[in-house]
């Protein structure tokens, strides 16, 4: 591990508890849905922010599996409320093309991301291994933000029932 926290069968070990806490994640997520409705991409960016910075600025083994448990949780509840979202907003009729859209984007994210994780650290003059969550932590806080300020706005529409 790049802090030299612990072994690869650490590494092992904590990406199998990130599995499960996604698969927990998931098997919760109407529970969630229930209880946050609108609240749901706030709750998710936060988390998935706080997974990040709590991965950058980990010093200890529990940190790092705190933080991957946290991530998977976060995907848990972000990637099916993106896909409700498909169900509330594209017009009738091109619900397949809508889901076929973001499933492109998603690939299309999963095939640059190495790239874009590789480049980020080297614009800032950064170290490459640890940094990318770093910026993670920011873009998910901001998108938080902004979903917040969003949300607080629709509310005051009256359109946060």
């Amino acid at each position: 591990m790049a802090k030299n926290l612990g072994t690869s069968l650490d590494a092992g070990n904590i990406l199998s508890l990130r599995s499960l806490a996604t698969m927990i994640g998931a098997a919760l997520f109407g529970q969630i849905y229930k209880f946050t409705k609108k609240g749901t991409l706030i709750a998710a960016y936060i988390l998935v922010s706080a997974a990040s910075f709590l991965l950058f600025y980990s010093s200890s083994l529990f940190q790092v599996g705190l933080g991957m448990i946290l991530g998977g949780l976060s995907s848990a509840i972000l990637i099916p409320y993106v896909y409700t979202l498909v169900g509330r907003y594209a017009y009738k009729g091109s619900e397949n093309l809508s889901v076929s859209a973001i499933i492109i984007g998603s690939n299309t994210g999963i095939f640059l991301s190495p790239y874009i994780i590789n480049a980020l650290p080297k614009l800032f003059g950064q170290e490459t291994t640890i940094f990318p969550f770093f910026i993670a932590g920011c873009v998910f806080l901001v998108l938080g933000i902004l979903s917040v300020v969003k949300y607080i706005m629709d509310r005051n529409k009256g359109e946060n029932a």
